[in-house]
Formats: structure tokens, C-alpha cells, sequence
């Protein structure tokens, strides 16, 4: 892999109907512990997919590699990457946040992060919040709660039943128990990932929800536990991540679900807006 390209985790998702059955296997048992299962010896790997050892070895040849230890070599340095603080990206040699420099660090982190969708994985995702009678809980970790807060309103002005989770816990609790089996939680978690967000997830699959997670190329560990996974490019010029090209992503999901409404999205708008006018009137409204 190299620095510019998609992580392996998307490449895996990417090429898994070309893989044979038992490359597949070897796909999913990186992808459930990723991505730290392709760090194991070729045996443990082995096991853990119920394989050979060499058809580990076909495996990273088939994705390109060498052989296994390339394979690993690869996923280190994304690992490296994965981990990386605001101090170290401070500390890396490069431009930094000149304006040239951030202008072309957006577009390219929008133009990688349309490349990197997986069209079954989008399809599928805007057909799921496109179901008016399963609701959907938003929840957004520390640093994309925002994004979160920008979807919910997205979301909710073309149909019913969406939610943004609270932070308070004890709140969060009540708002997830009050969804139903089949109803659709939503994740959004990038690098310098949110330990709650996945203890969330986990709740929200022992309550037998649908759950999509909106991430970036490395994949937060909530990834290995979700139904469907869609990823932005996150990486900009200067120390802070950027989080444009989520936003993007998410305004492009926000307005296929409400084409995929049709006729019931406009409805609800032109129910909603004349009731939007009055509130707006309201003295000291917000």
C-alpha cells in the first residue's frame, strides 16, 4: 500500500467477490479483528480463517504482495499512519497548511474519498435509511459529533423516525433501548478513535440493529462489527484532520435517500416548511 493508495481493509471489501472461498475466508478474519489479525503468524491466521497456511500465502499474493511478510509490512506502516497524533502530523516534513497546499489536500481527500465508495456498500446503505418504517439513531464521536448533528437535520427533513443519540449516558441508554430489532444505528468514528463509540455498536448489535459506520481508510474498530461501512479520506496539510470530505459523503447519502423517497420526501417538506416559517417568527427562537 502506499500512503496515497486505499487502506487494505477497503482494498479486502473492494475485491471480495473476486477472491476464491477461501481467500474470502482469509479476507473475513482480517477484516473481523482488523487490523490486527494480519499481524498474526501465518498459522494463527490460518486457523482463525479454517485454512491451509500456503492458502494464506496465495492470499497476499493475490492482493499483490510478495508473499505474508510483505502482506504485514504493508499493514504496519498503515498502522502507523492510523496512529498518528496532531503533534506528529505538526511535526512532519511537508508544506503544512500553506493555502495552495490545504486546497489540494481537500479536493484530493474529496476526490479519494468518492474513488474509495464501494458501490454496493452505498447502494445498499441508502436503500436501509430509505425505509421510512425502521427508525435511525445518529451518533457521532467526540470529533464528529458535528457531522452527526448535520445529518440528523439532513436526514430528518425527508423523513420520520430519526434520532440523534444523546451524549449524556444514561440517555443514550433509553434512546437505544427505545429503538426496535431491525431499526438502523448510524456510527460516525475517525482515527483517534472513540472507545465508546464501539461499546455502542456492540449494544446496538446485542439489540439486533442494522448498523452503518461512517469512517476513514483505517477503519474504526467499530468497522469489524457493522452491516455496512462507508469511509472518508480524512489526511490534510497542516496538524488537524479534516473532516470535509465526510461532510460530503454524508450530504451525498442524505440527498440519495431523499431522490430514493421521491415523492414521500417532498411531502414531508412541504409539510415542514410552513410549520419551519412560524418557529422562525417566534421572538428569541434558539
Amino acid at each position: 500500500m502506499t500512503d496515497d493508495g486505499p487502506s487494505l481493509a477497503i482494498s479486502l471489501r473492494a475485491v471480495m467477490s473476486r477472491l476464491t472461498p477461501a481467500e474470502k475466508k482469509i479476507a473475513r478474519a482480517v477484516l473481523a479483528a482488523y487490523p490486527f489479525a494480519g499481524l498474526e503468524p501465518i498459522a494463527d491466521l490460518a486457523h482463525a480463517a479454517g485454512v491451509s497456511g500456503p492458502s494464506v500465502v496465495r492470499f497476499a499474493r493475490t492482493l499483490g504482495f510478495s508473499g505474508y511478510r510483505e502482506f504485514q509490512d504493508a499493514l504496519k506502516a498503515e498502522m502507523r499512519e492510523r496512529e498518528e497524533s496532531n503533534l506528529s502530523q505538526a511535526l512532519a516534513p511537508g508544506e503544512g497548511a500553506e493555502f495552495d497546499a490545504a486546497r489540494t489536500a481537500f479536493h484530493a481527500g474529496i476526490d479519494e474519498t468518492f474513488d474509495s465508495v464501494i458501490g454496493d456498500e452505498l447502494e445498499r446503505t441508502v436503500e436501509l435509511l430509505a425505509q421510512p418504517k425502521r427508525s435511525v439513531a445518529l451518533v457521532g464521536a467526540t470529533y464528529t459529533a458535528h457531522i452527526a448533528d448535520i445529518f440528523h437535520a439532513q436526514l430528518g427533513s425527508v423523513r420520520s423516525g430519526v434520532v440523534r443519540v444523546h451524549a449524556n449516558p444514561l440517555l443514550a441508554a433509553a434512546d437505544l433501548l427505545d429503538l426496535k430489532r431491525g431499526d438502523i444505528l448510524v456510527v460516525l468514528d475517525v482515527r483517534r478513535y472513540d472507545s465508546a463509540i464501539t461499546e455502542v455498536v456492540r449494544i446496538g448489535k446485542e439489540l439486533g440493529l442494522t448498523v452503518v459506520v461512517f469512517t476513514d481508510l483505517w477503519l474504526s474498530p467499530a468497522a469489524s462489527l457493522a452491516d455496512r461501512v462507508l469511509t472518508a479520506e480524512v489526511r490534510a496539510a497542516g496538524p488537524a484532520d479534516t473532516l470535509a470530505p465526510m461532510l460530503a459523503l454524508v450530504e451525498t447519502v442524505s440527498e440519495l435517500v431523499a431522490a430514493e423517497l421521491g415523492e414521500a420526501a417532498v411531502d414531508r417538506l412541504s409539510r415542514i416548511d410552513p410549520l419551519r416559517l412560524r418557529l422562525s417568527r417566534g421572538a428569541g427562537w434558539l
